[in-house]
């Protein structure tokens, strides 16, 4: 009967052991979990509106590839977790209307558990411009991308306009 109760001891003991070293694993990895995100997936991003790339691909004044795309002000597309994502505007700052270099306004998008902000910094208004067909701003642009408890923060840069 001792030889039972110590066996016994000796099982429960393993079992405690077994369910820390299980539940501590997922801890680590929800620890280490992150947020990806990419250059869109979708082909022939055009037109009007406002697209910002990576300061690598923003270099090549040929590259079409964008992390964050917006026709309209109201709808995005990015990338996010290897997927391409439609986002909803939520929320915006007020746009100062006589925009000027150094100017900062924010906007910031949703799809389910996922918010993305944008911190927008004006580097470049036509009032800077000998053209006089510009119709574009241009912006350095910090994206925080959150979902539930991870956060990813992205800097690019890019322009608003046709």
């Amino acid at each position: 009967m001792k030889f039972q109760n110590i066996s016994t001891l000796n099982l429960l003991t393993c079992l405690i052991f077994a369910a820390l070293f299980c539940f501590s694993g997922q801890n680590i990895t929800a620890q280490n979990a992150s947020l990806k995100v990419s250059n869109i997936k979708q082909k022939n991003i055009e037109g009007c509106g406002c697209g910002f790339q990576l300061p690598s691909e923003a270099q090549n004044k040929y590259s079409q590839k964008m992390i964050f795309f917006s026709e309209d002000n109201k709808t995005a597309l990015m990338n996010i977790d290897g997927k391409d994502v439609k986002l909803k505007l939520s929320k915006a700052g007020a746009r100062p209307r006589n925009e000027k270099k150094g100017n900062r306004f924010y906007e910031e998008y949703k799809t389910g558990t996922t918010t993305v902000r944008l911190d927008y910094l004006t580097t470049f208004t036509c009032a800077e411009s000998s053209n006089e067909d510009c119709e574009a701003f241009g912006y350095n642009v910090t994206i925080t991308v959150t979902k539930g408890n991870l956060k990813k923060v992205v800097k690019t840069s890019g322009a608003c306009g046709c």
